[in-house]
């Protein structure tokens, strides 16, 4: 072998190896079903005869008096990068919950007024006293949300992601990104052989 095909040898080996590493970074965001929006209270569930006291996502729940929230999805709820999450009761001031990330306890929210209602609207709950709320801040990477009801009735919640980092990349931005990878390799193995 030559030292100039060696040295293309190397270049694509390093090619291959940084194409491989991005892929691996790039392909758990594929199709994530659970991402949720940002900016948007999300309302959850809790109690009502589920298996745990874990949330989950709407069945039964209410829509905010104020039109401000979306019903949310199963959890876990996902995104990616630095953000605020504030948590906070709603309707009856009774509830307290352990909101985890990736399974870590982030910490609970505050202790519940133990009467007294909010009504359906996120925004004017986080504002009374006695509403059981929490706000966490989160660093870059990824973020896998569950919420445990640890004290109260069945009801329901929301919560919400602030000042966000930017989402990962749609699918199809990542494809683009593999197929521009792939035809580099392409043309950098063709130019060994010759």
């Amino acid at each position: 072998m030559t030292a100039q095909n060696d040295r293309l040898h190397r270049r694509a080996s390093v090619f291959t190896l940084a194409l491989a590493a991005l892929l691996s970074t790039l392909c758990p965001t594929i199709g994530s079903a659970a991402s949720i929006s940002k900016q948007t209270w999300e309302e959850f569930q809790f109690g009502y005869g589920s298996p745990s006291d874990w949330a989950f996502a709407c069945q039964s729940c209410v829509p905010s008096a104020a039109g401000n929230s979306t019903f949310a999805s199963a959890p876990p709820w996902t995104f990616s990068g630095p953000g605020t999450l504030v948590v906070a009761d709603a309707f009856l001031l009774v509830d307290v919950f352990a909101v985890y990330d990736n399974n870590h306890l982030l910490g609970t929210t505050s202790k519940a007024a133990g009467s007294g209602s909010c009504g359906s609207d996120p925004a004017f709950c986080l504002s009374q006293p006695g509403d059981s709320t929490g706000t966490f801040t989160l660093g870059s990477g990824n973020h896998s949300i569950t919420i445990l009801h640890t004290e109260g009735i069945p009801g329901a919640g929301y919560f919400e992601v602030l000042n966000a980092g930017a989402a990962a990349p749609e699918p199809n931005t990542q494809y683009t990104l593999l197929g521009a990878g792939l035809i580099c390799l392409s043309r950098l193995r063709r130019r060994i052989r010759t």
